[in-house]
């Protein structure tokens, strides 16, 4: 009989005692000694300290600024390498459009980049018709950016909050930058979309349609230099005959297009100013209507409810 009164301990074959060893039991040998329970009880893990937060800590304004300029880079290069944007601008452009009252459906043409790769869009918004910038692979993004164009135009103010979200996951890594202030979108339309925006009225004034990829046709010539410059040619199907207007030789395509469309805008600038201001003037009108309409609707509405209100209070 053991001292602690268990005839198991005296055997070494004890189930319950602590100095049993791991797994051990009647018909097994004991093989724990207090030694090893003391060297197991320093093995035990210690507690977790109580997680730090970190501090993040505010760069300098250069660095700052810096990397300011480095999301700027990122974001033009992701919208040049052909990636999508993850923001989807013809429903925000349908969505804006119905917010203010105007109920015509955008009408979207995707054209090949005549002399290059890529497809170019282009949206007709209440007789005004806005280009993307840049050819890219298909004619779903194409149409995209040429909502993405007419937004950025119309509601300057929603478009810079929106543009935020292609790159936003970027500018979250960034510290704050104090001191300095959002730069306003710029609202002057490229050179080739003013362009398109006014044929647009004079084709529709001319013959009631929408405008095709025959009304405006671009033709670029390549000086292999050194340097590498190009020439455009912009030729207007429907002014008088399919007159043709040349631009500066520039250092890319797409400028060499813009120096042609502006050269073209210039020389049409009267009638085309003279087609716009009339439009302007159409579509205030049609703005105001639409306003008064809608002020209409809604009292007769507010109307409605307070009689049914009245109603359900005298039954």
């Amino acid at each position: 009989m053991a001292a602690n009164g268990c005839k198991w301990c005296a055997i070494g074959q004890c189930w319950g005692c602590r100095f049993s060893g791991k797994g051990g039991g009647k018909g097994k040998q004991n093989s724990a000694t207090p030694q090893k329970v003391a060297v197991a009880a320093q093995k035990q893990p210690k507690k977790a300290a109580p997680a730090q937060t970190p501090v993040k800590k505010e760069l300098p304004k250069d660095a700052n600024a810096l990397l300011a300029q480095m999301v700027t880079l990122f974001q033009e290069t992701f919208m040049q390498s052909g990636a999508r944007s993850s923001t989807p601008w013809k429903g925000k452009l349908f969505e804006a459009l119905k917010k203010n009252g105007i109920d015509e459906k955008p009408n979207y043409v995707a054209m090949a980049n005549i002399g290059g790769e890529g497809f170019l869009g282009t949206v007709t918004v209440n007789g005004q018709s806005f280009t993307s910038e840049e050819p890219v692979k298909s004619k779903r993004e194409a149409e995209s950016n040429a909502a993405k164009a007419a937004f950025k135009v119309l509601y300057p103010d929603q478009f810079s909050q929106l543009s935020e979200g292609d790159a936003g996951w970027m500018m979250g890594m960034l510290p704050a930058v104090k001191g300095q202030k959002r730069k306003e979108p710029p609202t002057d339309l490229p050179a080739k979309s003013k362009l398109m925006s006014g044929i647009q009225l004079m084709v529709r004034n001319a013959n009631n349609r929408c405008l095709t990829k025959e009304d405006i046709v671009y033709a670029t010539t390549e000086n292999e230099g050194p340097p590498k410059t190009y020439m455009s040619t912009v030729t207007i199907t429907e002014y008088e005959g399919g007159k043709s207007f040349s631009g500066d030789w520039c250092e890319s395509k797409m400028k060499a297009e813009n120096s042609a469309a502006t050269a073209a805008y210039d020389a049409m600038g009267d009638m085309l100013g003279a087609l716009q201001e009339e439009h302007a003037a159409k579509k205030k009108e049609k703005n105001k209507a639409q306003l008064a309409a809608l002020v209409e609707r809604t009292a007769a509405k507010k109307e409605a409810k307070k009689l049914e209100a009245q109603a359900a209070a005298t039954a």
